[in-house]
């Protein structure tokens, strides 16, 4: 039984009109690619979101590189003053935070694993160092009045170069951020 092409094409299942001939097929086929877009818009609008706020973080890394520079120009100055013992208000501006701050929970999650170890140190020493420099000129005056430390000046003057060391390390740890080598600073990450 040989049949030719225009006896199929003119077979009743094939004259019924498609889902895209339809009108319902055309709201399907609308409803579909609207929903993909939607989607799109969002996954792309999310990605820049993130990269946004890597770019910042960076920028604020950038900022408290520095920073530190300048910190360690002023405790090198305090320093200089407790050993001939005089006495300099040693708090300077504070690091910058912001970004940190404000979006840890997000930073958190786009960053791998090696960074945010890096990031959580490099901002725990800036802060802590911070935090000594605020409150370590009451502490040496208490210390000179009340004579609890036998030598306060250069007791304070060690701390303080202590301190230096910790913003070298830190310098260290923000530059193998900013070139994307991070450093395995808890050592959970062996080298294979």
């Amino acid at each position: 039984m040989v049949t030719n092409l225009t006896t199929i094409l003119q077979e009743p299942y094939l004259e019924t009109s498609s889902l895209l001939n339809s009108q319902g097929g055309w709201v399907i086929c609308g409803v579909v690619v609207g929903f993909f877009l939607a989607e799109g818009s969002k996954l792309l609008e999310a990605f820049l979101d993130r990269r946004k706020l890597y770019r910042n973080l960076r920028d604020e890394l950038e900022a408290n590189l520095s920073l530190i520079d300048q910190k360690k120009a002023f405790f090198k100055d305090v320093i200089n003053g407790l050993r001939k013992k005089h006495l300099m208000y040693p708090s300077s501006i504070p690091i910058c935070s912001m970004v940190f701050d404000n979006h840890i929970s997000q930073i958190a999650t786009i960053l791998p694993p090696k960074m945010r170890d890096n990031i959580h140190i490099i901002y725990g020493q800036l802060k802590r160092a911070d935090e000594f420099s605020e409150k370590s000129s009451r502490e040496i005056i208490e210390s000179v009045h009340l004579g609890i430390i036998p030598e306060p000046f250069e007791y304070y003057a060690s701390i303080f170069e202590e301190v230096l060391e910790k913003y070298d390390v830190t310098k260290n740890l923000i530059r193998s951020v900013l070139d994307n080598k991070p450093k395995d600073v808890f050592y959970r990450h062996p080298a294979k």
